[in-house]
């Protein structure tokens, strides 16, 4: 048996097959910059499976483990390795920093004047942002985001956080949808007005949506955690709502937002207002929500039988003269 030609071919299978399988590739932002931080492209600024290689692919994990990096390249711009505005994809995102100082936080941002955005596609199923966090830093995305499936939300935590520690700036578009695991403990918000098609799912966890932001265009389920509205316009009047007990909504606003659907542990509500007085159970705050109905197929097809005869009648009277 020649060993030493088979420990060949299982090196030669593993790197191939490594190639083809996901990398974790981990930021540690020693490699090309700027004043202000390091580029995305920059191969140097990665570490990981793959030596050499950057985070751009349905199989790459980007890790940010703030416990190592260096304190002065906290933020990370959208741009290849010599500096030019670009685009990347990410199948997941890792980030850890359990010490707890905003030394750890992360930024991800576009150069100025820049317009590269980052996309989660995990070339099937969802992709995830997850990680153990204690309760000061802050992680900011401050790019455009595309969403090609579902993103799972999942981050630990070495402490009780109360606020929201993961910031989206700007529009996250695309056709997959937020999901915040029943694990989850800290807290996103959502500052620019949305239109990811995607529904949103809450099992734990804290969603912040800003006055002036917006959930994106489908139902938003909830099992548990807390979804905070903090204007009167932050979800579009076709959105519908699915609340189990459990849940919570902080209807944080002056005034009254309107859904075209309102579910309660399995039970539709009639078109009216809901707030804190009629079910506080489920809502707090200041603020109400009026269900409005969508017009449905049924509606709107009775109303063609009603016109009917109308059309009928004026047939057959062509049809005598």
């Amino acid at each position: 048996m020649n060993t030493k030609k088979n420990l060949i071919i299982v090196l030669a299978a593993n790197v191939i097959l490594g190639s083809l399988g996901a990398a974790t590739l981990v930021y540690e932002g020693a490699g090309a910059s700027n004043a202000s931080g390091t580029y995305w492209g920059g191969s140097s600024n990665w570490s990981g499976s793959t030596p050499g290689d950057i985070p751009d692919s349905s199989a790459d994990t980007a890790e940010f483990n703030n416990d190592f990096v260096n304190f002065d390249k906290q933020t990370v711009f959208l741009a290849t390795s010599s500096g030019v505005d670009n685009s990347y994809t990410i199948g997941n995102l890792e980030w850890r920093a359990t010490t707890n100082n905003s030394q750890r936080d992360k930024t991800v941002a576009n150069l100025v004047g820049g317009t590269g955005s980052l996309t989660f596609d995990a070339g099937g199923g969802s992709s995830t942002f997850d990680g153990f966090v204690a309760t000061i830093p802050v992680f900011t995305m401050d790019v455009a985001i595309s969403l090609s499936n579902d993103l799972s939300f999942d981050v630990g935590s070495t402490g009780s956080p109360t606020g929201e520690n993961i910031f989206f700036n700007k529009t996250i578009t695309g056709t997959g949808g937020l999901q915040f695991a029943s694990s989850m403990v800290h807290g996103v918000l959502l500052n620019a007005s949305n239109t990811f098609t995607g529904s949103t799912l809450i099992e734990g966890g804290r969603l912040t949506v800003a006055s002036g932001g917006t959930l994106g265009q489908s139902l938003t389920s909830m099992t548990g955690g807390t979804l905070t509205l903090q204007g009167s316009n932050t979800v579009y009047d076709s959105q519908g709502l699915d609340l189990s007990t459990g849940s919570s909504v902080v209807l944080n606003f002056a005034g009254t937002e309107t859904i075209s659907s309102l579910v309660l542990d399995n039970v539709a509500q009639g078109a009216g207002v809901y707030d804190s007085s009629t079910n506080p159970g489920f809502f707090s705050g200041t603020g109400s929500l009026q269900v409005i109905p969508e017009p449905a197929a049924f509606s709107i097809f009775l109303a063609l039988i009603a016109i009917l005869p109308f059309f009928s009648r004026n047939y057959s009277r062509h049809d005598r003269d």
